[in-house]
């Protein structure tokens, strides 16, 4: 017991220096739009526990009324950039919405497909970003068939899994400078996609979103792709400025 008991100590200051520094990590996917977003807590019942994640109300909240939900997954950057664009005043004023933006736990990543090219994703962290979409629709007046989800990198990978391993939740995905196996294609849901890929992206190949959507389409799915070039792994930058995206996912419902 005299053995056990410095390696319990030394285990228990382990997990408890996890969970402070995934809590307190400095980096945050909003970088200069905190002070539009409210940082929020949500309680998990899985190791770090403590999950942060960023929420913007539309302005003049009506809980009279009900609103589209926005899930915003970041990249390995941690930059949510359909954040920013969501948070100009302009888009608030035509797309009124409630945006949330989790931060996935420190070393886990949202999905990754199981091909031998990806590095497997240990406790894949796509499933707090759905219960946080649920607390947030559970608390305020969201419109339950309005809920999408978008990111960028490996929050593309994300935006894709998303619907496999919740297809009953959200109502469109915007992929971007993603992927995922065609392999999972059957598993998808029948909701709308539209999904961004830069030509040359050379830190992933633009081909797993091709062949993805390519599955989706023959299996009767909406699904779109735009094929950009000149942007590299930047693809978001095309995607977001596009005002006929907007248009065509605020207009999406189950």
């Amino acid at each position: 017991m005299r053995v056990l008991r410095p390696v319990f100590y030394f285990v228990f200051a382990l997990l408890l220096a996890l969970i402070a520094f995934n809590f307190f990590y400095p980096f945050t996917p909003i970088a200069d739009r905190t002070e539009t977003y409210d940082r929020r807590v949500y309680l998990s019942w899985g190791f770090p526990f403590l999950v942060r994640y960023y929420l913007l109300e539309p302005e003049d909240y009506d809980p009279d009324r009900d609103y589209p939900l926005v899930v915003v997954l970041h990249g390995a950057s941690k930059n949510a950039y359909a954040a920013y664009v969501l948070a100009d005043d302009r888009m608030r004023a035509d797309y009124p919405a409630f945006v949330a933006v989790p931060m996935a736990p420190v070393f886990r990543t949202w999905a990754l497909p199981n091909e031998p090219e990806f590095q497997e994703a240990w406790f894949p962290a796509i499933g707090l970003a759905a219960n946080i979409a649920t607390e947030v629709a559970d608390e305020f007046s969201i419109d339950p068939d309005r809920i999408y989800v978008t990111g960028t990198s490996t929050g593309g990978f994300g935006t894709f899994a998303a619907p496999i391993e919740f297809p009953d939740l959200f109502a469109a995905a915007v992929p971007i400078a993603g992927g995922w196996t065609t392999k999972d294609a059957d598993r998808f849901p029948d909701i709308a996609v539209w999904a961004w890929h830069d030509r040359d992206d050379d830190q992933v190949s633009a081909h797993y979103t091709r062949d993805f959507v390519s599955k989706l389409r023959i299996n009767g799915v909406d699904a779109r792709y735009s094929e950009v070039t000149g942007y590299g792994h930047g693809s978001w930058r095309a995607a977001y400025q596009d005002p006929a995206l907007w248009r065509w996912l605020f207009s999406q419902s189950r």
